[in-house]
C-alpha cells in the first residue's frame, strides 16, 4: 500500500534546523483536523473484518470529522489506523523480532501480489 501524501504539512521543522517528512500519524491527525488530505495508490486485498462496536463508533467518528473537508472512505480510515499501529509496534521491536516480522510480511506480500487477485480501487 503506497500512501501519497498531499497535505499542508510538507515537512516538520526540527529544533536542529533540519526537516523531516511527516509520519503516518501526523498525516492522519492533519486529515482529522481538516488541515490536510492524502490519497492511496497501489494494490489492495479484500478481507472480511469485524470491528468491536466501540472501535466501529470511533472509526465512524473519524470519518464524519474528515468528511467536512474531503471525501474519505471507511476503508481508508481503517487502513490508515492499521498502518499507524503497525508503525508504532515495529518501532518497539528488537532487531531480531523486526527481522522476523519483515520476513513474514514479505512472504505474505509476495504470495498476494503473485496470486492474480489484485484490485487497485
Amino acid at each position: 500500500m503506497n500512501k501519497k501524501p498531499n497535505i499542508s504539512i510538507r515537512h516538520i521543522n526540527l529544533i536542529s534546523g533540519g526537516k523531516m517528512e511527516p509520519t503516518n500519524l501526523q498525516i492522519f491527525v492533519a486529515e482529522v483536523k481538516g488541515t490536510g488530505e492524502s490519497e492511496y495508490m497501489g494494490i489492495y486485498k479484500q478481507v472480511p473484518l469485524r470491528l468491536r462496536a466501540g472501535v466501529f463508533a470511533e472509526v465512524e467518528a473519524f470519518q464524519e470529522m474528515m468528511a467536512k473537508t474531503q471525501k474519505v472512505s471507511r476503508n481508508k480510515i481503517i487502513n490508515d489506523l492499521l498502518q499507524i499501529a503497525i508503525d508504532q509496534v515495529k518501532d518497539l521491536l528488537d532487531d531480531k523480532s523486526l527481522e522476523e516480522f519483515n520476513m513474514f510480511a514479505s512472504h505474505h506480500y509476495n504470495d498476494f501480489t503473485g496470486s492474480g487477485d489484485l484490485s487497485d480501487d
